[in-house]
């Protein structure tokens, strides 16, 4: 939680990194190889976990997903794998 604080409170530099992450080893944005992606992971990720599903950068599987079209969070979801349990949907 500390690093989503850190990532979603910084605003990013001329580069296009947020200063002193070094999240990855080979970073398209960072190290200019515009075939592996010309985005910020943390930011697009930090993005997602405040809700902004137009920037957010979300990951789901090949299979229908347990909740219809629902966002739902990551705890839900792992509830869901191991107890079976549906979390209670507001409308």
């Amino acid at each position: 939680m500390i690093a989503c604080r850190k990532v979603c409170s910084t605003t990013i530099s001329g580069a296009g990194c947020v200063p002193g992450t070094s999240c990855l080893a080979v970073c398209g944005l960072r190290d200019g190889i515009a075939a592996i992606g010309q985005f910020c992971i943390d930011t697009r990720l930090a993005l997602a976990l405040k809700g902004d599903v137009k920037k957010g950068l979300f990951f789901r599987g090949s299979e229908s997903l347990p909740f219809g079209t629902a966002i739902r969070p990551v705890a839900e979801l792992i509830d869901y794998l191991l107890t079976g349990r549906m979390p209670l949907f507001s409308l």
